[in-house]
């Protein structure tokens, strides 16, 4: 807490301290390699007067979600969904970016399950809309959910052989994917079953018409 140093150009600095007291941690945050327990609450990290490391607020929230909205909108193009649909398109994919800062924020150390919680609601917006394929609103939606922070740091961690990148951001990959499948299933199988249960009760209803 209050870390706050200066380091000229040409300058060598060594962080020396106990084990726990947060060297890594510091130096992770000023390289942009936060892990979980390295939020930045308050304050900036500056390089030649260039913020590259702050504290999420509400404005950087909405302009993600405005991002992910537009980037939809640009694969919508590459998955050939109709001009017509593709403001849907785009719509699903910024639904689905808000449901995951709301559950990221909510339980921020449990990635399996916000992703699992945006990963059914991605799944259940292409069941609402419903068009062939299955897929069509689908692809868009879960551009959000692609976890490319994770691949980027364990691959730059294979790459500069750092064992500590990839054992900090390695095991969240396979949760993540994991957790998106999940979320998947358990939506089209909630979809599906109650879909048969409706499909079921208008069949008796049709053999038992009332007299």
């Amino acid at each position: 807490k209050g870390v706050n140093f200066d380091i000229l150009e040409g300058e060598c600095v060594c962080f020396l301290g106990e084990s726990g007291c947060g060297k890594t941690v510091s130096i992770q945050t000023v390289m942009g390699l936060n892990k979980k327990e390295a939020r930045i609450k308050s304050g900036e990290v500056l390089l030649e007067e260039s913020i590259i490391a702050a504290p999420q607020e509400l404005l950087s929230y909405i302009e993600l979600t405005v991002l992910t909205i537009l980037a939809s909108a640009g694969f919508s193009v590459t998955f050939n969904i109709q001009l017509k649909d593709i403001p849907f398109a785009a719509l699903g994919g910024g639904i689905v970016r808000i449901v995951l800062i709301l559950t990221s924020l909510a339980m921020p150390d449990y990635r399996f399950l916000f992703m699992t919680c945006a990963a059914f609601a991605a799944a259940l917006y292409s069941e609402i809309l419903r068009k062939e394929p299955a897929t069509y609103y689908l692809y868009p939606a879960i551009i959000p959910l692609i976890p490319g922070d994770l691949l980027y740091y364990v691959a730059l961690g294979m790459v500069w052989k750092n064992s500590n990148l990839i054992t900090s951001y390695g095991p969240d990959l396979p949760l993540t994917l994991l957790g998106i499948s999940l979320g998947f299933v358990v939506c089209s199988s909630t979809v599906h079953y109650i879909r048969m249960f409706k499909f079921a009760g208008k069949q008796v209803t049709a053999n038992n018409p009332q007299k």
